[in-house]
């Protein structure tokens, strides 16, 4: 492989490695929240509080891999 595309390949790999890290700190920005939010739980809010997380994370994926920035957790 040439230098040029040597460098391409790792452009692209450090492109998706700072998606994955904005993604994992979004991850753990919402989890901080919730447990901030909610405290303890019962087994019920602890399910519906797990769904709600589940789509804001899969929105703040798509979102980021989409070029975006992610979303800030709601208060």
């Amino acid at each position: 492989m040439s230098h040029q595309q040597n460098r391409k390949w790792v452009d692209e790999l450090i492109g998706e490695l700072v998606k994955f890290l904005d993604v994992c700190g979004s991850t753990g920005d919402m989890l901080s929240h919730i447990k901030e939010r909610n405290g303890d739980l019962s087994t019920e809010n602890s399910i519906t509080t797990y769904n709600c997380f589940r789509k804001e994370t899969t929105l703040a994926a798509v979102i980021i891999d989409q070029g975006g920035s992610s979303p800030q957790p709601q208060p």
